[in-house]
């Protein structure tokens, strides 16, 4: 008896036929590549090429952006994404406005559009989709900035200013002679904040003199 409630108990109704679940992370029905699993592997593959770490976050973030967009839009496996889809997502980022109300920046715009083709030539190269949805999409040409040189006048204001009020004695004229000299070296030279603070002994040599008396590096 208790055999015969138990195999009742084990059989469906015809009315409720089983449910198959599908889970959120399985493979698509067609074969197709996932967008989720592309934007995953595309910066581990970069990562293999030592890049900067920088150029990964910002990959990172332009394409998660680009990914959202994508999801609005019903779309799940590259194979779906066309070159309409890309200048959709362009437009909306041309029109969108930021904290200050402050629409986006022509060149934040173009930086999105280059790290997409890089990442839809990728995809290309690794053979998961035949072609690049964004061969045919133009970048909008942006100037480039033009550099504000600092004036010989501000450049002594600032040297003036090396000079602490606060400290008197030896050690405040070693201090204000490190500062002069670190002002008059980015202002001869030209060299980034970074390579500055990377310079060493080692790597002045008094032999190695040019004609105007300044130094070079190794």
């Amino acid at each position: 008896m208790a055999a015969r409630i138990n195999q009742q108990r084990g059989r469906r109704s015809p009315q409720t036929p089983r449910q198959t679940v599908v889970p959120h992370d399985a493979p698509p029905p067609k074969g197709g590549h996932l967008l989720c699993y592309c934007i995953e592997e595309y910066p581990l593959d970069h990562r293999s090429q030592n890049p900067g770490s920088k150029t990964l976050e910002w990959h990172q973030l332009s394409l998660s952006k680009l990914a959202r967009f994508l999801v609005r839009q019903g779309i799940a496996i590259v194979e779906e994404i066309e070159r309409v889809h890309l200048l959709s997502w362009l437009s909306e980022l041309c029109m969108r406005t930021g904290a200050h109300g402050k629409r986006l920046a022509a060149r934040s715009v173009n930086s999105y559009a280059r790290s997409v083709r890089a990442f839809c030539n990728w995809l290309e190269a690794r053979g998961y989709v035949s072609r690049s949805p964004a061969a045919d999409v133009r970048m909008s040409k942006v100037g480039k900035p033009l550099i504000r040189i600092i004036e010989e006048a501000e450049l002594k204001h600032l040297l003036k200013a090396c000079a602490s009020l606060d400290e008197s004695g030896p050690q405040a004229d070693c201090h204000a002679a490190r500062n002069r000299a670190i002002l008059w070296l980015l202002y001869d030279t030209g060299i980034r904040l970074a390579e500055l603070c990377g310079l060493r002994l080692v790597d002045l040599d008094r032999k190695k003199r040019n004609d105007s008396g300044s130094w070079e590096r190794q």
